[in-house]
C-alpha cells in the first residue's frame, strides 16, 4: 500500500465513523463544562469558608478524575472498546494503590490485636518508653495512649510499643 491508499482508508473511516466522532467531541465538551461548573462551585464554597482548603483541593482533583473517566468511557464506548476491561484495569490499579497506602494501618491493627491478646502491659501500668516513663491510659486497636509524668497525653502507634 502506498500513502494514497492510507489516506483513502483514513477518509473512509472518518466518514463511516463521523457520528461517533461528533458524539465523542460532544461528550468531551460536556465533560469539560461539567468539570468547570463543579470546580467553580468548590472554589466558591472555599471562598465562603464552607470548605477547608485541603478538602476543596481534594474535591477538585476527584471531580477532574471522575469527569475524565466518564468522558473516556463515553468516547471508547463509541468505538467499540468494552468498558469491562477498562474498569477491571482501573479496579486492579486502585486496589493496588489502596493496599500499599493502607499497609502501615493494617500492620498497626494486627499489632494492636496481638498486644490486646498477649497483654504485655495493661491500662494503668507505668512503662518506660522512648527514654521516659509514662502511664498507659488506653490500649486501642491502632494506638496506645500514654500519659507522661509531665501530664502530656501521647498516642503511639502499636507497632512502636
Amino acid at each position: 500500500m502506498n500513502l494514497l491508499d492510507y489516506v483513502n482508508a483514513l477518509g473512509e473511516w472518518v466518514l463511516s465513523s463521523s457520528i461517533n466522532i461528533v458524539f465523542s467531541f460532544v461528550a468531551l465538551v460536556i465533560g469539560y463544562a461539567a468539570y468547570k461548573i463543579v470546580n467553580r462551585q468548590i472554589t466558591r464554597l472555599k471562598e465562603q469558608e464552607k470548605l477547608e482548603e485541603g478538602l476543596a483541593y481534594n474535591l477538585s482533583r476527584i471531580s477532574r478524575w471522575v469527569a475524565g473517566l466518564l468522558v473516556l468511557s463515553a468516547v471508547l464506548g463509541q468505538f467499540g472498546v468494552t468498558i469491562g476491561v477498562i474498569s477491571g484495569l482501573l479496579t486492579l490499579l486502585g486496589g493496588t494503590i489502596i493496599g500499599f497506602a493502607a499497609i502501615n494501618t493494617i500492620g498497626n491493627a494486627i499489632a494492636g490485636l496481638i498486644v490486646m491478646s498477649s497483654r504485655p502491659f495493661s491500662v494503668g501500668d507505668r512503662i518506660f518508653f522512648n527514654g521516659a516513663f509514662a502511664d498507659v491510659v488506653a490500649i486501642e486497636l491502632v494506638y496506645t495512649k500514654m500519659l507522661t509524668l509531665d501530664n502530656v497525653l501521647v498516642s503511639v502507634p502499636i507497632r512502636s510499643c
